[in-house]
């Protein structure tokens, strides 16, 4: 037992490594010295994002795994299953993270509405707009449409990198509940064959497996990214 838990240790630290070398990769990307034409290490900042979503399904459907395979409580597991549970651990685990959500992209707003009082050009509908756009942010749904301009929704936001979260509350929570729901479809159908259909999707339509807010109806390539990573 003791060697048992020794190995699971020494395996999530090297998932921590991972992570690690994740963020650190993703910040040199958008520091435009590792992926821009001409000097690239490698090709797209946006593999990094989707080894992020790969890393939070792998967390999640092993918490699954444990938590609702592993009870001999039959009542506790019905208790469970009928709870709304995959919904609650993916706002459980974006309530961590909220604070600084919170706070950056309020501290960007603000910066920006201090621009536009200096400049003199405001208007009561400019200050309207900012605050429907502050309000979608912060309730996590860029990745909604909501605010689409064209082809490009988050073209009018702020706080652009919040995209991974918005996409990981919209899908994760979808592919918890097949898994607690329906774990024999997950299992041998889902997990085999609808990310290669996702990601066959987005080449035939975006040009691409990474496409960066684009529209397919109006569903946003950053949602169909997660649900094919996760």
């Amino acid at each position: 037992m003791v060697i048992e838990q020794s190995k699971e240790k020494k395996n999530n630290l090297y998932i921590e490594l991972l992570r690690f070398v994740f963020c650190v990769l993703i910040f040199l990307h958008h520091s435009g010295h590792v992926t821009n034409p001409g000097t690239s290490l490698i090709p797209s900042g946006g593999l990094l994002a989707d080894g992020f979503f790969m890393l939070t399904g792998y967390y999640a459907f092993r918490h699954i795994e444990k938590v609702f395979y592993n009870y001999a409580d039959v009542d506790k597991i019905e208790t469970i299953y009928n709870s709304g549970y995959s919904m609650k651990y993916t706002i459980k685990k974006i309530v961590r993270l909220y604070p600084y959500i919170f706070f950056g992209t309020s501290i960007i707003y603000i910066l920006e509405i201090i621009s536009v009082l200096k400049s003199g050009e405001a208007t009561a509908l400019d200050f309207a707009m900012r605050i429907r756009e502050f309000l979608v942010e912060i309730t996590m749904l860029p990745l909604t449409g909501i605010l689409q301009n064209g082809d490009i929704s988050l073209i009018v936001y702020r706080n652009t990198p919040m995209w991974y979260l918005s996409a990981l509350l919209l899908a994760l929570p979808v592919l918890m509940y097949f898994v607690i729901q329906k774990k024999g479809l997950f299992k041998y159908y889902l997990v085999w064959f609808l990310p290669p259909i996702l990601q066959a999707g987005m080449i035939k339509y975006f040009g691409g497996v990474l496409p960066f807010q684009q529209f397919l109806g109006i569903v946003n390539s950053g949602v169909i990214r997660a649900f094919s990573s996760l």
